[in-house]
């Protein structure tokens, strides 16, 4: 398996709505907000998995993707 776990420390309140995170970027007129929908599709594809936590101080992202064929 290849594991990616990425950990980083934020001051923003996380939004949320239908279990999905919302951008935190001002809306300049530029998209944001897909970055992590393009890489849990992209994990999808791959059969692998795709894991966010936070917290008041702290964001969590692990990502896990076998390196065999099914």
């Amino acid at each position: 398996y290849l594991k990616i776990h990425c950990q980083n420390n934020h001051t923003e309140h996380l939004a949320e709505e239908n279990h999905k995170l919302l951008s935190t970027k001002e809306n300049d007129g530029k998209p944001h907000g897909l970055g992590l929908e393009n890489v849990q599709q992209t994990v999808d594809r791959q059969s692998g998995t795709m894991n966010i936590q936070y917290d008041s101080s702290t964001f969590i992202v692990t990502i896990i993707i076998p390196n065999y064929k099914k």
